[in-house]
């Protein structure tokens, strides 16, 4: 797969040398400073970058994959940077207006991108029926069934969503699993699990795919491929993997080794394969958080969610690395929280009304006196923000 690549002698021993950040714990100077055990030992490690590419404050952004890409669009949109994956026609109105949207699979990326871009039809014969309503399962899972028509205008508005990539300038890519549910009957990988019930209805038809290095090395430059090919020819993709771990495993194997394979499958994966494009960079956001002291940086509720504080810390440090720089102007802003706390704002962001509740709060909620934060503040917004 063109993975392997090799430094001579002298070079490597320069690298080693010459870099401040290349020891673990300082070498002969245990206190260094740079050291990871120092920087570790300090609270969150923000690793050491050199950048293909250079990204400037009027780049466009789109953000496709995992949830964590949501968490990175709202930290760009405090800085003021378009965001065009940001709304959707068709917003979940209980959390995340896009949540709907994300992408946890590479091969589920992949698909999206070959439907929007490629024009390559989307396979009707994988929508299932249940309880007289369809689920479209290449949507996340909380997506709610819906009568035929209206699944059928909702896929054309996702269509129409991801064919805005078309206009990116950046592209962010964030990896988050290789369980992957394949559907026999349509020919087709789905982005979220059938429910028992299906596999019981529909015999022979679903199975789990866990996808391995090679396979996700091949989707990786298939979907660099596409969006080069479509997309602006300017066009930089930056790919990372998320360091929210795995909620559950179907393997039947604990979770914990579940997860270490998926996430280390996709990290070797995320690299090897952007190595032979100029355009494409991988961002090491997976280290930041999971090296890191952890309880500066996921929720001690449940371990699973990253803190918003990360992330903003993670998202600075990205935007830095690659000369975007910008200033968060309001630093004690939360979207979620503003959302919850305001919900007929949530409302209006759902309906396009406002791209974000950020946009909203500038434009209007701080000269109306909106609260940033609801006294009543549910779990689900404290698990995905933090205390």
């Amino acid at each position: 797969m063109g993975a392997r690549y090799e430094i001579s002698g002298p070079a490597a021993w320069q690298n080693l040398l010459g870099s401040k950040w290349s020891r673990w714990n300082g070498g002969g100077h245990p206190g260094d400073p740079e050291s990871a055990h120092a920087r570790i030992t300090n609270g969150i490690v923000l690793p050491d970058v050199t950048p293909k590419f250079r990204l400037a404050a009027d780049d466009v952004f789109f953000c496709i994959g995992s949830c964590f890409a949501r968490n990175l669009e709202e930290h760009l949109i405090y800085r003021r940077l378009p965001v065009l994956s940001r709304s959707v026609p068709f917003g979940d109105r209980t959390a995340r207006p896009n949540g709907a949207v994300n992408k946890y699979a590479p091969a589920s990326i992949l698909n999206e991108l070959r439907w929007a871009l490629a024009e390559q039809p989307f396979p009707e014969a994988s929508l299932i029926e249940e309880d007289g309503a369809w689920r479209d399962l290449h949507l996340a899972a909380r997506a709610p069934a819906l009568p035929l028509a209206q699944v059928r205008e909702r896929r054309a508005q996702v269509r129409r969503y991801f064919e805005r990539v078309r206009d990116a300038s950046v592209l962010i890519v964030t990896l988050g699993l290789v369980e992957t549910w394949y559907d026999a009957h349509a020919d087709v990988m789905l982005n979220a699990a059938p429910t028992p019930g299906m596999t019981r209805r529909f015999p022979g038809r679903f199975r789990l795919v866990v996808t391995d290095y090679t396979e996700n090395v091949t989707i990786l430059r298939e979907i660099y491929d596409v969006v080069n090919r479509f997309a602006r020819r300017s066009v930089r993709i930056v790919v990372s993997v998320s360091p929210v771990p795995m909620s559950e495993t179907f393997t039947g194997r604990d979770v914990v080794i579940a997860n270490a394979y998926s996430k280390s499958t996709l990290r070797a994966a995320a690299e090897d394969s952007a190595r032979a494009y100029a355009n494409v960079d991988y961002y090491p956001s997976y280290e930041a958080i999971t090296v890191s002291n952890r309880s500066l940086t996921y929720n001690a509720g449940d371990d699973l969610h990253v803190l918003d504080a990360a992330v903003q810390l993670v998202a600075a440090h990205f935007l830095q690395s690659y000369g975007a720089g910008g200033d968060v102007q309001h630093p004690e802003f939360v979207e979620l929280d503003y959302l919850y706390a305001n919900p007929d704002v949530h409302q209006a962001v759902v309906d396009q009304q406002f791209p974000s509740g950020y946009d909203h709060w500038l434009a209007h909620g701080r000269t109306e006196g909106r609260p940033l934060r609801a006294a009543d503040r549910a779990l689900e917004v404290e698990r995905l923000v933090g205390p």
